[in-house]
């Protein structure tokens, strides 16, 4: 942006810019301090704006370390509403097919949401709805938890059932 022109700021003097609001989807700047030099040189001063960043991570429920790979995720405001998927700052909504690392998105707004499998990879069970709170700081960490499916199959002999055991 092109910025505040001030004018009369007095030359040596030390002055610092903070940030007083925060815009949805952005961190909490850090002040800016900044002494006035004895120039007739426009002086400029800036502050960045950083956005949130979120960390999903799908791992292995069994180790807690291994990602798995193929489940469709998305991030919504309501577990249960598919039209409620979450949008960045910048308008991309929070879905995606998991992969071999964490997943990181940047500028979703603060707020409590629903992180929702809707898909789960071929061999695992569907997570529950995961609650995750996204809030102003720089960096927010959720993860969801997959469990394999698990079946047991027994073999079992017809003829030692029957077996008429004499006396």
């Amino acid at each position: 942006s092109a910025g505040v022109q001030l004018e009369g700021l007095l030359v040596g003097k030390n002055y610092t810019m903070k940030e007083t609001v925060v815009p949805d989807g952005y961190v909490k700047s850090n002040d800016v301090t900044f002494t006035v030099k004895d120039t007739k040189d426009v002086q400029t001063v800036t502050m960045t704006d950083k956005w949130t960043v979120t960390e999903i991570h799908k791992q292995l429920l069994s180790d807690r370390t291994t990602y798995v790979t193929g489940a469709s995720l998305e991030l919504r405001t309501d577990k249960s509403n598919a039209n409620s998927v979450v949008r960045t700052v910048d308008g991309i909504q929070v879905k995606w097919t998991s992969g071999t690392g964490k997943q990181t998105f940047y500028g979703i707004r603060p707020g409590t949401y629903w992180l929702v499998e809707t898909q789960a990879p071929d061999g695992y069970v569907t997570s529950e709805p995961v609650q995750v709170t996204v809030t102003s700081s720089l960096t927010n960490t959720a993860v969801m938890y997959n469990d394999p499916t698990h079946v047991l199959i027994r073999k079992v002999d017809v003829h030692k059932i029957f077996r008429v055991v004499k006396a």
